[in-house]
């Protein structure tokens, strides 16, 4: 079995899991509670092949005139236990990609948008 493992971390992580020989799909999330050691269980339990991982950017964004940060800052904690799972497991491949290459972010560039998501079924 090849598992593929998506990871938006933040104040709730969301997950998707392919496994690439059932194509079969599951969508999960932890959070909004503070969850690293869930998250670092959860990659001990499904010893994923692939990490898929959103990068963290830190954007500007203006509200009611006020430039102020967009950002939410636990999501680099969750993405450091996330590298560190990679790094202390070497067989599992990390790729990290910006929240515009998923879809997200202030650009909504990518090609998978949530309502696409949803039309599909893979919005959790």
């Amino acid at each position: 079995m090849t598992l593929v493992l998506g990871i938006d971390p933040g104040g709730t992580t969301g997950f998707a899991q392919l496994d690439l020989e059932s194509n079969t799909w599951r969508m999960s999330e932890l959070g909004p509670e503070d969850h690293h050691k869930d998250l670092h269980y959860k990659l001990l339990r499904l010893q994923p092949d692939i990490i898929i991982c959103e990068s963290f950017d830190y954007r500007i964004v203006e509200s009611k005139g006020t430039k102020m940060p967009g950002v939410n800052l636990i999501s680099r904690e969750y993405i450091g236990i996330v590298k560190l799972y990679a790094e202390v497991y070497p067989t599992t491949t990390l790729v990290m990609q910006s929240p515009a290459q998923g879809g997200g972010g202030t650009s909504h560039s990518g090609f998978w948008k949530n309502e696409k998501l949803k039309k599909v079924g893979l919005y959790a």
